[in-house]
């Protein structure tokens, strides 16, 4: 194609069923991104679950260069730890990413040349299912884990292997109230009948003596959907399950069919926060400030409010940001923390609005409460409920 090189910078940010990645810019050089080039760049990005799309944005740097790029295709390899391919990915586009599409398109993923919405017979070219697993912690005290979990899933045809939920530094899972979705491929199992749930340590955090509490982790519940029938299993827990043991069998208690392309296809949409800090006296804050949104399609992973070069969280104030995530349905929960390690002033937070900038519909999540590490009765995390507005 003719002119199809570009002198823009290239950004690249990955969807998936569990969540986005950060942006990754690959600088523009001489010599990558010309007309019939092929151009290698390796990139750590954060795990988002079974990939769906990957959004292109160049970056003009001057109003003189070429700001235009025709892009025939992406392929993404996926490397394990000792840089071993494990699974490839392809984006195909062959269009024009110009001003026209304010310089971005967002690419469906294929995996072995097939759309995932179109392999609803068997999901892999090699015969495999995919499964996909939601993981909710209870909200109770002490009920989250930094450890590593642990399934097996037993069908009337076979059984999985251990499937590991791996805790690491950059994705805390298996925490207090939180919902965590896993994908995995593995031979059909069949009719789901049971699962086997452990606990097991991490040798990268050994839990320290004072720790105990860490040993033990309380699950809700989990819910299991083959992805190759769209059948959802649901299988009760509400137990603490012990750190390094055998594991507890828990029986499935129901299942039900289920819209697999509405949930695995969701948008992706921007949500306002904004963020109502209380006129009390002292009530600001230097400490930084989290959020995990929850809804009936989803939960976002850790959010952390910030705004670059600004206060945020100053008596009395209001303040608005932007997130982008995969749309999250008819919200069901805000988790807000305060992390206030190294300061001790108390926050007195109002309230929180969220905006859903596609329908605009307006959800309060009210605290009129303080966040303080001083005194032994108030909390440094809280679970908010919503109220509907619009």
């Amino acid at each position: 194609m003719e002119q199809a090189g570009s002198d823009c910078d290239v950004c690249l940010k990955l969807f998936g069923t569990i969540g986005s990645s950060s942006e990754h810019i690959i600088r523009k050089n001489q010599g990558n991104f010309e007309r019939s080039a092929i151009d290698a760049f390796q990139c750590q990005l954060e795990d988002v679950g079974q990939p769906v799309k990957l959004r292109v944005t160049i970056l003009p740097k001057s109003t003189y260069g070429r700001n235009q790029w025709f892009l025939e295709k992406i392929q993404l390899i996926k490397l394990t730890k000792e840089y071993i391919e494990e699974e490839t990915f392809l984006c195909e586009l062959n269009d024009w990413i110009t001003h026209k599409s304010d310089y971005y398109f967002d690419i469906p993923i294929r995996k072995d040349n097939k759309l995932y919405r179109n392999q609803y017979a068997s999901l892999t070219s090699t015969g495999l299912v995919l499964y996909q697993i939601n993981v909710t912690t209870s909200d109770i005290q002490y009920a989250g884990t930094t450890q590593h979990g642990w399934i097996i899933i037993q069908g009337n045809k076979t059984r999985s292997e251990k499937l590991f939920m791996k805790n690491t530094q950059n994705n805390q899972i298996l925490r207090r109230g939180q919902m965590d979705t896993f994908t995995f491929e593995c031979q059909p199992l069949g009719e789901l009948r049971r699962i086997i749930l452990g606990h097991e340590g991490q040798h990268e955090y050994p839990l320290k003596t004072y720790e105990g509490d860490e040993a033990m982790w309380h699950v809700s519940h989990i819910t299991i959907t083959d992805l190759s029938t769209g059948i959802k299993y649901e299988f009760p827990v509400r137990q603490w399950i012990a750190l390094n043991n055998d594991g507890d069998v828990f029986d499935c208690v129901n299942k039900k069919e289920y819209s697999t392309v509405e949930e695995y296809y969701r948008r992706t949409i921007n949500y306002k926060i904004i963020v109502h800090t209380g006129y009390v006296s002292g009530a600001n804050t230097d400490a930084n400030v989290s959020i995990i949104l929850y809804g009936t399609r989803g939960n976002t992973s850790n959010i952390l409010l910030k705004q670059k070069g600004h206060n945020l969280f100053e008596h009395g104030a209001v303040e608005e940001l932007i997130i982008e995530c995969l749309e999250l349905g008819k919200l069901t929960k805000l988790h807000i923390e305060y992390h206030n390690s190294m300061f001790l002033s108390d926050w007195f937070l109002d309230k929180v609005e969220i905006i859903n900038m596609d329908t605009h519909e307006k959800v309060i999540f009210p605290c009129n409460q303080s966040f303080t590490g001083k005194h032994g009765n108030h909390e440094t995390q809280r679970d908010l409920l919503p109220i509907y507005t619009s």
